[in-house]
Formats: C-alpha cells, structure tokens, sequence
C-alpha cells in the first residue's frame, strides 16, 4: 500500500509518501528516508521510489518526505536551513517511529548526500534506531560548499544566491555558523551512533568524494560500520548498474539487521 501523508513541522506542511507492505502482518521494520540538496522525496532517477517498492516487496516499510521548501511540501527554498532540515527530520523519525505499523525494534534511517549528513546527525539521538545507510553523506561538505557558494556567487538585491534557478537565502551560510557550536565537528557527533551503518560511496564522486566516506568510517571505528564502495559510480549513482548496486546493498543490509 502506497499513499500520500502529511506532517505538520513549525506551521510548515511537509508532504511524503507512506509505503506499507501487503503482506499479512500488523507491524513492520520501517526506514525514513532523508533527500539531498535541492532534492525531493523521489531522489534523481526515483531511486527513493524505487528502494522504497523493492523494501515494500521485503515486508519493510518506508516513509519518505519533501523537506520544507523543497518539492511539493509548504515553504521557501530560500528559508531552508541546515538546522530547519535537521528539525525537520527528526520530526519525520518521530512519525514514523509512532505509526501504528512500524516495528519499534526495528526503525532504520537513510539518507542521501545532505540528506545522509542529517541522517548521522540525528542518529545519536533518534530513540530505538537499529540502523542508518549514507548514500554519499556530505558531511564535510555540507557545512563546506555552502560556504564556498556563498563567497564565490553574487547576491541579488534579497542578498541571496541563484543556485541553478532556486533563490538559497542568507539563511543557510548562518546556520552553518551556529551548527558547529551546537554541535562541534559533525564526524565525532555522526560517531556517536552505536547502532549499525552503511556507507555508500561513489569511487569517481566528485561533488562529495569518496574520501569523506572513508573519514567517516575511521570516525565510526568499529566492523559493524561498512563502506561500500560502487566502482566508477558518481554522487548520484547516475547509471542503472550503480542505481542496482546502490539499491540492493540498501536492501540487503536493512534485510540482515531486521529482528522478526
């Protein structure tokens, strides 16, 4: 079963997608899924979409949401902040930690390039979460490049940037600042998740490079902290044979930690 839900976050309205298996049981494991940068809840080339049918047919379930200003949910683009995407994902942990379907023993997040950096950072904190899977989390960068855009590209009169046809606001750059006094280097606070990780990584990414993947890892300092390398895979896994290799390792991962 597949329909549209919404979620109320600080009176924005963001709007997802709820997918709940057919088979015959009363409650499921369940993972969030967190989009990128300028993304949305399908992810490029609908590899949410797509993960989110093939862990349905494996009797998990999955919600996934467009973040505040981004795809079909309430807001501006320009008043996304790393903290308001932050906020808002933990928001979404929540929802789908109560949904009357899902597993409590077994809750899963997931997330993709910014997504995949929220996605560590809530995880210390998320209650009962059993696993995360970073498809190339921009941990790094997505304190980094925001900050490189935000010197190097000129301001319009709103003293915002064009980002490819999207206003991104003064808003974000701040929120860097007060992110790293909240909380320190993003790397020791993804590594204060306990549970299980993945990392997915692209050997030829150029916008989050693979190097980010494997700092992370050390970071993580124990076997059950995987790094999946896919050869010659960019940061969106922009051909079928990595889109198959990203999504069947997601799937065989959340598969083998599931406790039924």
């Amino acid at each position: 079963m597949q329909k549209a839900v919404e979620l109320k976050v600080k009176g924005l309205t963001l709007r997802g997608m709820l997918h709940v298996p057919e088979q015959k049981r009363k409650k499921f494991p369940f993972v969030a899924m967190y989009h990128g940068f300028t993304g949305d809840k399908m992810e490029e080339a609908f590899k949410f979409v797509e993960c989110s049918r093939i862990l349905a047919k494996a009797g998990i379930g999955s919600v996934r949401f467009d973040f505040g200003g981004s795809g079909e949910s309430d807001g501006l683009f320009e008043n996304m902040t790393l903290l308001s995407e932050i906020d808002e994902a933990r928001a979404i942990y929540t929802y789908m930690s109560k949904l009357s379907c899902a597993d409590p023993a077994n809750l899963f997040i997931m997330g993709h390039s910014l997504g995949g950096f929220i996605s560590s950072i809530i995880a210390p904190d998320a209650p009962r979460l059993k696993g995360a899977v970073l498809w190339a989390p921009a941990i790094r960068e997505g304190i980094e490049y925001i900050g490189n855009l935000w010197k190097t590209k000129p301001r319009d009169k709103n003293n915002s940037i064009d980002l490819d046809g999207l206003r991104l606001g003064r808003g974000y750059y701040d929120s860097r600042i007060t992110f790293l006094k909240l909380y320190g280097n993003p790397f020791r606070k993804a590594a204060e998740f306990a549970g299980q990780v993945l990392i997915i990584h692209g050997a030829k990414d150029e916008t989050v490079p693979v190097t980010t993947g494997k700092e992370l890892k050390k970071w993580y300092g124990r076997p059950t902290a995987l790094l999946k390398i896919i050869k010659g895979a960019d940061h969106g896994f922009s051909r079928l044979q990595w889109k198959e290799a990203l999504i069947e390792t997601t799937v065989a991962f959340i598969k083998k930690w599931c406790r039924h």
